[in-house]
């Protein structure tokens, strides 16, 4: 399965070195345009990674201004590709996993992937 990565989640795995982890359990990682420019001014490098960086489609670039308020862009991008894509969204957000279980969308959680991690040993 895919999953839209926000870019709290795959800072964590970036700075601990363990992308991998990520590559595993996921065919691929999907990040938005926000995400991946935060990610570079964060310096967080994600060749290790390989992720397809999503274009946003002009319907999801109409939903962005309906997004929730309370959440920043790259989260409301990596909400909305994920809602419209019908893709699991990753995040340690608890606004976002209301969010997700409001729209009954699936979502993972930081404890959620490890668990999954630790399943998969």
């Amino acid at each position: 399965m895919k999953l839209v990565a926000d870019t709290d989640i795959l800072s964590i795995f970036s700075r601990i070195d363990r992308l991998d982890i990520l590559n595993e359990l996921f065919e691929a990682i999907i990040v938005s345009p926000s995400v991946k420019v935060e990610l570079a001014e964060g310096k967080i490098d994600l060749k290790k990674l390989g992720p397809e960086f999503a274009q946003l489609t002009t319907g999801e670039l109409k939903d962005l201004k309906y997004a929730h308020s309370e959440l920043d862009k790259g989260e409301k991008e990596c909400y909305v590709i994920a809602k419209n894509r019908n893709i699991p969204l990753a995040s340690n957000e608890k606004i976002v996993h209301r969010l997700c279980r409001e729209d009954n969308m699936s979502y993972f959680s930081l404890p959620r992937i490890l668990r999954l991690a630790i399943k998969d040993v």
